[in-house]
């Protein structure tokens, strides 16, 4: 994107020339997508909050520990 550095909020700590700087912080966590639930109707597909439509984490019920 042209101006990155004017355009994105944070200014050049988050972005270069026409590129934004990339987070390894972002890349740590749980991602949740493999412990959802799946809707066998839908081919297997994620469950869906029908008034977000966004996917539902919690009709799941799930626990953590480490590894």
């Amino acid at each position: 994107m042209k101006g990155a550095e004017t355009v994105f909020l944070g200014g050049g700590k988050v972005a270069s020339g026409h590129r934004l700087r990339p987070d390894p912080a972002l890349g740590r966590g749980v991602n949740a997508n493999p412990l959802g639930r799946l809707d066998r109707r839908l081919n297997n597909t994620p469950m869906v909050d029908l008034l977000g439509g966004i996917p539902d984490f919690s009709t799941t019920r799930v626990k953590v520990e480490p590894a």
